[in-house]
């Protein structure tokens, strides 16, 4: 089952404008591939799938304190709950800090606030989940594969 939903990864976000971020994202669940990930004005992810470094080439508002930073098109072949949690990304730049960090438009560094889904913080994303699914669409096999065509 090919699957697209957003990330919310920051919440009670702290800036008016963002400039990037960055976050490591792990999974709980199998049978999960990730295809692609893109992002709003300009994204840029200089990291991987689980590890974004991302600048914007363009400034990103915050509008009622939340940030959507990336939409993923996933690919299952299972019908169990797969979760993303967040947790720092590998390039550490707010000393003793181990979670999401954002920068303002004008290269400020913050901490970021990460979301909590069903009352488990730093759940950013749920697949398959009766609890707040963000998936929104289900397209068959042909369809993914017309994506690489």
């Amino acid at each position: 089952m090919y699957v697209s939903g957003r990330m919310k990864l920051i919440q009670n976000c702290t800036v008016d404008v963002l400039g990037g971020y960055g976050v490591g994202i792990y999974q709980i669940g199998e049978d999960l591939f990730i295809l692609s990930q893109s992002g709003p004005h300009g994204w840029q992810n200089f990291g991987d799938f689980y590890d974004h470094l991302v600048g914007y080439s363009e400034p990103y508002p915050v509008i009622d304190e939340v940030a959507i930073l990336s939409t993923f098109s996933v690919l299952t072949t299972s019908d169990a709950p797969t979760e993303f949690h967040l947790h720092g990304p590998s390039m550490q730049l707010i000393p003793d800090h181990e979670g999401p960090e954002i920068f303002e438009w004008d290269e400020d560094l913050h901490v970021a606030n990460t979301p909590s889904l069903c009352g488990v913080d730093g759940l950013a994303m749920l697949i398959n989940s009766t609890c707040e699914p963000v998936a929104t669409e289900k397209i068959s096999w042909t369809a993914v594969k017309t994506l690489f065509d």
